[in-house]
């Protein structure tokens, strides 16, 4: 089925302006010490492997299609913060998506808060509740966040200027074909 560009653009939007919006939810539902985010930073995960698969859909290896839009898209976000996009992807997603663990091959990298403003990539001394002392870069969940809303944005700007034949676009609407979007505007019965 060939659909035109706003249609495509707009079946995969869709689901990436719900997430945003689910992740700022839990930022400000609670943002006392003591909750850590996690299943927001999974959220956050979930969102870059979403676009990557819409962008990259003709790429058969996740991996490489989670590592690609971090360079390609997360990395050319304007507040210039520059994501190792294989720490991101072992860290973030082989180890909090999949293991629920900051621990990746028996190490932690990183400290992954919402707290600290102004840390945001930056090594911190830290001292855990368990009494463990060390270091780790912080990355936080608003400017985290922030990167992939912008990246999100670059990736439909793209999109919107391309022509219908173009790769992106291709791209997109393949996936679409494949495994559809995300609805949760419909009604049970009737």
């Amino acid at each position: 089925m060939h659909r035109n560009k706003e249609e495509i653009i707009r079946s995969v939007r869709y689901n990436i302006d719900d997430a945003i919006l689910e992740v700022k939810a839990m930022i400000n539902a609670n943002d006392g010490v003591g909750v850590s985010h996690w299943s927001a930073f999974i959220l956050c995960s979930c969102i870059i492997d979403y676009l990557a698969g819409y962008r990259y859909a003709a790429e058969k290896s996740r991996g490489t299609r989670y590592k690609r839009f971090i360079e390609e898209y997360l990395n050319k976000a304007d507040s210039g913060h520059q994501y190792d996009k294989d720490d991101i992807y072992h860290w973030l997603r082989c180890g909090m998506v999949h293991g629920y663990t900051d621990v990746y091959e028996g190490k932690t990298k990183f400290l992954f808060t919402h707290l600290y403003p102004g840390c945001h990539l930056k090594l911190l001394r830290f001292k855990a509740s368990t009494g463990e002392v060390g270091e780790r870069t912080a990355i936080r969940l608003q400017e985290f966040l922030n990167d992939i809303e912008v990246a999100s944005e670059l990736l439909f700007e793209e999109a919107f200027n391309a022509e219908i034949d173009d790769e992106i676009l291709i791209s997109m609407e393949k996936r679409v074909n494949e495994v559809g979007v995300k609805r949760s505007d419909f009604e049970i019965g009737g």
